[in-house]
């Protein structure tokens, strides 16, 4: 049975009722619990319904890493709430600015966590069950809070199941506190000191729930945002060392499974079959859908569809067939995300990382990761380390390597220029999958200079209103999608 028809259909295990207050957090309200987690398949399937609440996730999640970043403007024909975030401007009424849904999965776990703690102390739930159990949900909710922190600015973090009457255990963090992430880092760490991923299951299986790999990789993410790049880069290698790049037995992770990807690099990653394409080998969390049960990735609507709401910013087509054709021959294969040769729809250029309907949504994957570790060892001053493995990336597609006649002789402008190079080879690797927005932030913090993100984003916009976006970027606090209580 493919792996879509496992996780998705299974969100009436979930069934939640609204809570007036409390900034209109639906809070769990699990019916017929004694059947919900009677035995272990039930419990698991109950497991599996929170990542279908995860499907609702990916439009906001889109919208706010991709759509209000440099690389995709919104289209003339776009609903009026894509084109807000286009045009970074947010009003009440938007439908996909709430953080609702992202507490509603935080609710969830902790109302599991609960459950199975009085059912372990009731000895119904073995000690092995309940830390796996354990694991997977608080690392399901670690990731919940980072989201919303990174989107909104800051998170309402609280552990336990809410009592509507009591907000005492409710502390509000801005995503900018260090304390936080920290906090975040620490709870995280049950889950990284438990082993908890099966490895008897299939692996498209695994890349669409979170295991101890993605919990890697998300640690690995927390350290760089407090600037602990060092514990970054052991995180990520405990991901990539079980790839091709290291040539460890098992061979988990791959970043490629040859050095000539060509044509093919696309074709596997985004048109072929995922469950059973190079994309599972590469994947380490996916967001899955299945359009049997009326779980549609809005995506392939938005981008290839007559819809056609979003598309490439104009300046990046520029850049990226400049980058792709340097000398009218050499290809950079990957220009085929913005090049739309796959269907007869009118337009050449359009974001073409979702084919199907029920596309999966890459949360990251092993390149991803090899690329914060290349940003990682560049922040630390490694430069000839990042070097080559950034080459050693580009090699893979095929194609030339970044010349480093032209990096400065000072340390630090040497950083830069480096950091500069590799968020370009994140928006060629990685572009429209989620991240831009936050890279550039990440960026723009560590330097301590918001004009790196207000420039960059400013760009897409027609040269009238250009000044006037770059200016309110400027300012921090409209980084972050306001919060209507």
């Amino acid at each position: 049975m493919k792996i879509k028809t496992y996780i998705l259909g299974l969100i009436a295990l979930l069934t939640t009722a609204s809570c007036e207050k409390m900034f209109e957090v639906d809070q769990p309200d699990i019916i017929e619990q004694d059947q919900a987690f009677s035995d272990k398949n039930s419990t698991r399937l109950s497991l599996i319904g929170i990542y279908g609440l995860m499907a609702e996730l990916v439009e906001p999640m889109f919208l706010a890493g991709e759509v209000r970043a440099d690389l995709v403007i919104a289209n003339k024909s776009a609903d009026p709430y894509i084109k807000e975030y286009s045009n970074n401007s947010f009003s009440s009424s938007n439908p996909y600015s709430s953080p609702k849904p992202f507490y509603t999965i935080i609710n969830n776990t902790n109302d599991f966590i609960n459950e199975f703690e009085g059912k372990l102390a009731n000895q119904e739930m073995d000690t092995t069950d309940f830390i796996k159990y354990k694991s997977e949900l608080v690392a399901t909710r670690v990731w919940s809070q980072y989201q919303i922190a990174k989107i909104y600015g800051s998170c309402k973090y609280y552990t336990e199941v809410l009592n509507t009457e009591d907000s005492s255990e409710i502390i509000n963090y801005s995503f900018e506190d260090t304390a936080f992430l920290r906090i975040l880092i620490n709870d995280l760490t049950y889950s990284d000191t438990n082993n908890f991923t099966s490895s008897s299951e299939e692996l498209a299986w695994q890349t669409a729930r979170f295991s101890d790999y993605y919990v890697n990789a998300l640690m690995g993410e927390l350290y760089m945002d407090i600037g602990e790049y060092e514990n970054a880069i052991q995180k990520f290698d405990e991901v990539l060392r079980w790839g091709d790049f290291y040539n460890l037995a098992g061979n988990r992770f791959k970043i490629t499974s040859t050095f000539d990807f060509g044509w093919q690099w696309f074709v596997e990653f985004f048109m072929d079959e995922w469950e059973t394409s190079e994309l599972v080998n590469n994947a380490v969390f996916l967001i899955a859908f299945d359009n049997k049960y009326n779980q549609s990735n809005e995506l392939w609507n938005w981008t290839l569809s007559l819809d056609y709401q979003v598309a490439p910013s104009g300046w990046y087509i520029d850049k990226f067939e400049e980058h792709a054709y340097p000398d009218g021959e050499e290809r950079d294969w990957r220009v085929l995300s913005i090049e739309n040769w796959f269907s007869d729809f009118r337009s050449p250029y359009a974001i073409t990382k979702y084919q199907e309907n029920d596309r999966p949504f890459i949360m990251t994957r092993t390149a991803r990761i090899q690329l914060l570790k290349i940003y990682c060892n560049n922040a630390t001053g490694n430069n000839s380390l990042a070097e080559f493995d950034l080459n050693w990336i580009r090699r893979r597609i095929p194609f030339s390597d970044v010349n480093f006649d032209d990096m400065p002789e000072d340390p630090e402008a040497a950083t830069e220029w480096l950091e500069d190079i590799i968020i370009d080879e994140m928006a060629y690797e990685t572009g429209f999958e989620g991240q831009r927005w936050f890279d550039l932030m990440r960026v723009a913090l560590r330097r301590n200079d918001p004009s790196y993100l207000a420039d960059r984003v400013a760009q897409k916009y027609p040269e009238e209103s250009r000044e006037k976006i770059r200016t309110k970027l400027m300012d921090k606090a409209n980084w972050y999608i306001p919060v209507y209580e």
